[in-house]
């Protein structure tokens, strides 16, 4: 019986997030690996705790590495079991284990490392295994895209700066199909790189739109653009296609933007802030059905965020000032500024909301 969706979806996320491509299908597997030119990495994932666990961290540290594959692919042992089987059978003369690591160069099996040779073994061995084989196999295997990509360059690392799941890679394509361009690009642009509210932009550009202090990159059938500003922000970001009830479009996870409150709140400042909400803010502004949350606190700047009956209160900006401000800085005399990121036009009952 296959593991329950639930409990593997984490663990395809360690590699996913990298940008390798879930290959759920014995047809998908077929198309990834009956190709007969180039270099492919497959790894069989699983769930097991004593191998898997750090299979899967030095696939990410092998990535890193200057040559790579250009394709990286996987297969879920025990839940995509119609796949797993497909990929075994490319995997000629080696008996089925998982989780297991092969590269293919050419079509034909070139390396391949088995689950005994993974399990007890630290991640970083398994992944300089893994960098040798690399090196050997896969050297000169990286190709240019056509056009655009001739311009095509990477950081100093080998490594692009941006990663695209499978999902946002098949969208981007379906889009360049539809574009009447001269030879389109992805431009990628982060115009506000605000903690509050980070904004992110992705557009199709022409080949003569392109800038001479942009970099662009190669990500499997597109080329990638970027502006010198947006390149030092988007270092290491994963862009993912997302669909649901809302709507869809892409995901950006970037390490260098931290949404406020993404993190637990700590150290000893948060905890004295929280303090003075708990015990001198919040008894009173509770008389009036509100209350006062504190979001993060960076750089001794202190975020706040208001609801109940502050949330759209027409002298919410009254309550920051006069009251909030003036007791927190008394109180915690270190804090830098104070702001409130309260979305005043939301909420189930606010007292004002935006213009229609």
């Amino acid at each position: 019986m296959p593991y329950d969706p639930k409990l593997v979806q984490p663990m395809r996320e360690e590699l996913t997030r990298l940008g390798v491509q879930e290959l759920r299908t014995a047809e998908e597997v077929d198309e990834a690996l009956g190709r007969r030119e180039g270099a492919t990495l497959v790894v069989v994932n699983s769930v097991c705790g004593c191998a898997a666990a750090n299979a899967r961290p030095a696939v990410a540290m092998a990535l890193q590495h200057a040559v790579r594959p250009e394709r990286v692919v996987t297969v879920f042992a025990g839940q995509d079991v119609e796949a797993a089987a497909r990929a075994r059978e490319y995997f000629v003369g080696v008996k089925p284990s998982s989780p297991s690591i092969a590269l293919q160069r050419d079509g034909e099996l070139v390396f391949m490392l088995e689950r005994h040779e993974i399990e007890g073994r630290e991640a970083a061995e398994i992944a300089r295994d893994m960098k040798a084989a690399f090196d050997r196999f896969c050297a000169g295997a990286q190709v240019p895209v056509e056009g655009m990509a001739e311009d095509v360059m990477a950081e100093d690392n080998g490594i692009p700066m941006i990663r695209f799941t499978s999902g946002a890679k098949a969208q981007i394509r379906t889009f360049i199909a539809e574009d009447e361009g001269d030879d389109p690009g992805v431009r990628v642009s982060v115009p506000n790189p605000s903690p509050v509210a980070p904004e992110y932009e992705m557009s199709l550009i022409d080949r003569a739109e392109k800038q001479p202090d942009d970099t662009t990159f190669h990500a499997e059938g597109f080329a990638v653009v970027v502006d010198r500003e947006s390149a030092k922000i988007l270092e290491g970001t994963t862009i993912d296609w997302v669909e649901t009830l809302e709507g869809s479009g892409f995901r950006f996870d970037n390490p260098n933007i931290k949404p406020l409150g993404s993190e637990p709140l700590t150290g000893p400042l948060a905890a004295r802030v929280q303090q003075v909400l708990d015990e001198r803010i919040n008894p009173g502004v509770a008389t009036h059905g509100g209350t006062i949350s504190l979001v993060d606190v960076r750089d001794n700047v202190v975020f706040l965020r208001m609801g109940g009956g502050c949330q759209g209160c027409g002298m919410a900006s009254v309550t920051l000032t006069q009251g909030i401000r003036q007791v927190l800085h008394e109180a915690v005399p270190e804090i830098v500024d104070i702001q409130d990121v309260t979305d005043h036009a939301a909420g189930a009952d606010p007292y004002f909301s935006s213009a229609k």
